[in-house]
């Protein structure tokens, strides 16, 4: 590249003088630093392995055939453990059933915290219960049979919901990860959310913050009787997808498990992502 093909290149990415000088500063550092180039190529490596499919299939018959399924399945069922799902294409319908199930289901409560205190870790990132296990995996079920068993993943959290839809029906599992995702910031919780995945499936999803900022996830998933994640978080900022902060690790992890994946260090702080671990045993055909 020239002189001119750099000054456009700077211009492009519509950086401040601020941020160009250190973005320059970073980059003459990373030539000089084994540890750091390590960790790029590391992150590079992981994002190429997350790399989510662009394409959303539709439904086997279209989305019409999709809403007939979706009503003849769940309608009929309210009383059923239906906790949350997800938007896509059917969010006005799903969004309906959304309230009428958190009238039957009421929302795992947080443990209560003395005002002076922060919560600890244990309280931001509490065990699956047995009933929470039963309803999420009973939640995936539901949206696994709308879907023609092609869901990989579930995202149930308090303020979204998602889904994650293969091209085709996912083969047999005997289980069903469940990936409790808990970031803090300065002691306190600023987003908590629940993952529901097929073993060797990966998710790409995002967790909007009260603060208006957001956490963007990629996930990764072995099989086997051994679990291990890959994981990719990055706090973005409010009506852009900018990264103020990232990490990337794996990790080796056992039902009932809790554990420390890192930090993300931005310039408001330190926030912190704790994971909780467990499984739900599956029945043959993939069903509970």
């Amino acid at each position: 590249m020239n002189c001119d093909s750099y000054r456009q290149h700077l211009l492009q990415i519509e950086l401040s003088p601020d941020e160009r000088r250190a973005t320059a500063e970073a980059l003459r550092h990373l030539e000089t630093c084994a540890d750091c180039q390590r960790a790029i190529a590391q992150y590079e490596q992981l994002q190429s392995n997350l790399k989510p499919n662009e394409q959303t299939p539709e439904p086997a018959g279209g989305w019409n055939a999709f809403e007939k399924r979706l009503i003849a399945s769940v309608e009929p069922r309210r009383a059923s453990w239906f906790p949350q799902t997800m938007r896509l294409a059917a969010a006005f319908l799903l969004g309906i059933l959304i309230v009428e199930a958190m009238r039957i289901i009421p929302s795992h409560p947080a443990s209560p915290v003395p005002p002076s205190q922060h919560p600890t870790i244990a309280q931001a990132t509490p065990v699956f219960t047995p009933q929470e296990i039963a309803q999420h995996a009973q939640a995936f079920n539901e949206v696994s049979q709308v879907f023609d068993r092609r869901a990989s993943w579930v995202l149930l959290a308090n303020n979204t919901n998602d889904v994650g839809v293969a091209d085709a029906p996912i083969a047999d599992h005997r289980k069903l990860l469940l990936i409790r995702l808990t970031m803090t910031h300065a002691g306190d919780p600023v987003a908590s959310s629940d993952l529901v995945i097929i073993p060797g499936q990966s998710a790409s999803l995002t967790v909007p913050l009260q603060s208006g900022n957001s956490v963007h996830y990629e996930i990764g998933t072995t099989t086997g009787d051994s679990t291990r994640l890959s994981l990719w978080a990055e706090l973005q900022a409010h009506g852009t997808k900018q990264a103020l902060g990232a990490l990337a690790t794996e990790l080796q992890v056992q039902p009932n498990e809790k554990l420390t994946a890192g930090e993300l260090v931005t310039t408001s702080g330190a926030y912190q992502l704790k994971v909780g671990f467990s499984q739900a045993p599956v029945a043959s055909g993939g069903k509970l």
